[in-house]
């Protein structure tokens, strides 16, 4: 099925300036979408089940809850905006010596552009977590999605409501798209996580997401289908034994269909208030920054304040791609929160 966006026949030079203009504007707003891309957040692993659901459930926690923000290209197009929230917790006794299941939920919403081509998508995961040894786990996890895609079709203008002299939107576009479609989703992955000293633990996972590859389409064409994506991602948290410092390196390689991505940086946490070691009322507090480096796309530059339950990250994207002529270099921020009852690293035994 041919899809027609312009009818470019006419040379007309106004015309033809207004729809450069809006080829330019539609290009911005629907090139990741109409190539079926997903979202993606600067700061890695504040959204875990979204990369992977063998991290539904917390080795350390009994339960989190996760909210983010981002909001970016507001210096070429209406902001693309996306809001994520996640809330996964065991189910296990406190002591489960063979293992323990994981459970999450996890809810994102996306608009993009001037046409607010939009993403509201629902996940439900679930893994188990596998105690190999006292310094092992390994993690397998499977999730379940639906997905609904809509558009703002009153937003679009086309080539064939030009007139001949200006813009008509009485005129039929030609098109016929739908204003809304759904679809159902899966996906599966696997995590190893290590602690092979007091001093250092580190994960490594790889995901397969839409694995069936669900429909995506406007133009309700079966054939259109959205790429199956692989994710491989690492991190690591490295105290420095006499010091309150910890280095936290991490690296994502992220491939689907013809597209690929690779982020890597690493934060630097200091603890501030040490966690109090005996009686465990007074609370660790960490304050983090870090870069990150997108690869040919965005430089990222973070900072983060963990206190008891609580932790904050805040980042922006320094625009490094061919758009950053446009952008002045500006891509986005993103700002994320964390609830959970973890004990703070630094209320570990292993001495600074």
């Amino acid at each position: 099925m041919k899809k027609r966006f312009f009818n470019w026949t006419s040379s007309a030079p106004g015309i033809l300036q207004s729809r450069c203009m809006l080829l330019l504007t539609l290009l911005l707003t629907l090139s990741s979408p109409l190539l079926a891309q997903d979202i993606h957040f600067s700061q890695l692993n504040r959204m875990p089940v979204l990369i992977n659901p063998a991290l539904a459930g917390p080795l350390d926690d009994q339960f989190r809850l996760m909210v983010s923000n981002r909001q970016q290209w507001a210096s070429v197009a209406n902001p693309y905006k996306t809001t994520a929230a996640s809330f996964d917790f065991k189910l296990s006794k406190k002591k489960a010596r063979g293992g323990f299941l994981g459970v999450a939920m996890s809810f994102f919403s996306d608009k993009a552009g001037d046409v607010q081509m939009g993403t509201t998508k629902g996940d439900f995961s679930i893994a188990y977590h596998s105690i190999i040894d006292r310094k092992n786990t390994f993690s397998g996890g499977l999730q379940l999605g639906f997905r609904q895609s809509s558009i703002n079709l009153a937003n679009m203008k086309w080539g064939t409501q030009f007139n001949g002299d200006q813009y008509d939107a009485t005129m039929p576009t030609g098109e016929y798209l739908q204003q809304s479609f759904t679809a159902f989703d899966l996906g599966e992955g696997v995590c190893w996580h290590s602690r092979p000293l007091s001093s250092l633990r580190f994960n490594a996972g790889i995901a397969l997401l839409h694995s069936f590859k669900p429909s995506y389409s406007f133009y309700d064409a079966e054939f259109v289908r959205q790429y199956r994506k692989v994710v491989i991602h690492a991190d690591a948290l490295i105290k420095v034994q006499g010091t309150n410092f910890a280095i936290l390196p991490e690296l994502m390689y992220v491939n689907q269909g013809p597209n690929h991505e690779i982020t890597i940086g690493a934060l630097q946490m200091i603890g501030v208030k040490p966690a109090a070691q005996i009686t465990g009322f007074i609370k660790g507090t960490n304050f983090l920054y870090g870069l990150h480096y997108r690869v040919g796309d965005a430089v990222i530059a973070s900072i983060g304040l963990d206190h008891a339950s609580y932790s904050l990250r805040f980042s922006y994207d320094l625009n490094a791609s061919k758009l950053k002529a446009s952008s002045n270099y500006k891509g986005g921020y993103e700002l994320s929160l964390r609830f959970t009852n973890f004990k703070s690293f630094y209320y570990s035994k292993a001495k600074f």
